[in-house]
């Protein structure tokens, strides 16, 4: 069996509807505004979702997306104003709002069946629900999201390390994965994400990384995963 370290959203999780409505509702209440929803909004939103890393960039997202929109800056494209508006956030607001988006998502697991069925599987999900690879999540998702749809589906995994467990790491899930492997004295693994960010920051011969080309973010380099027969 092969060690796997695997991203979470939009590797195993299709989880842009979810993520679409809590940062909505997390953004209006971070800003204290009411931001409502429009077609041309969503359509930016799910665009540039790969774009997105840590969850405080919802936020920055969303941002870019409403001066883009009301042509504050509509003559630059969203990736653009994503990049100025992220290097000028200051960490208390990256904060405030990752607690504000959690409390949102807190909210809608009231209704668990219904926050089920805005985070499907991805064709990659269901392999793994019968693969006999040893799986290790690395994700910037919170834990209890990820338990929830790990036991619902039948996902069996060694190990979730979650959005905390990555920010102790500086926010390097290949250092998180490294001293992982070095205390497990594991010699050899693969790593899975739809982020160039996080493969990135990948330096261990011991690991081979696959970019997921089903997910939200854009390739550059990297050899896409083939699964199934």
């Amino acid at each position: 069996m092969g060690l796997i370290f695997v991203d979470f959203d939009g590797v195993v999780i299709d989880s842009i509807h979810e993520c679409y409505d809590v940062a909505l509702r997390a953004y209006s209440a971070h800003k204290d505004i009411e931001l409502k929803h429009t077609q041309i909004q969503k359509e930016l939103f799910y665009q540039n979702r790969g774009l997105v890393g840590p969850v405080y960039q919802y936020l920055v997202l969303l941002e870019a997306i409403h001066l883009h929109s009301k042509g504050t800056d509509g003559s630059r494209n969203i990736e653009v104003l994503f990049g100025s508006i992220k290097s000028q956030i200051y960490n208390d607001e990256k904060e405030r709002f990752e607690s504000v988006f959690f409390s949102e998502r807190n909210k809608l697991l009231a209704n668990i069946s219904d926050w089920i069925s805005l985070n499907p599987l991805t064709e990659y999900g269901k392999f793994l629900q019968s693969s006999t690879d040893r799986l290790v999540v690395v994700t910037t998702k919170n834990r209890e999201a990820v338990d929830i749809l790990l036991q619902y589906y039948d996902i069996r995994v060694e190990e979730v390390f979650s959005n905390l467990d990555v920010k102790n790491f500086s926010g390097s899930k290949g250092k998180l994965i490294s001293d992982y492997m070095d205390r497990r004295r594991e010699n050899k693994a693969i790593f899975i994400d739809d982020l160039v960010d996080h493969l990135d920051t990948v330096d261990d011969h011991r690991i081979a990384c696959f970019f997921a080309d089903w997910g939200y973010g854009k390739n550059s380099k990297y050899p896409v995963l083939k699964f199934g027969g």
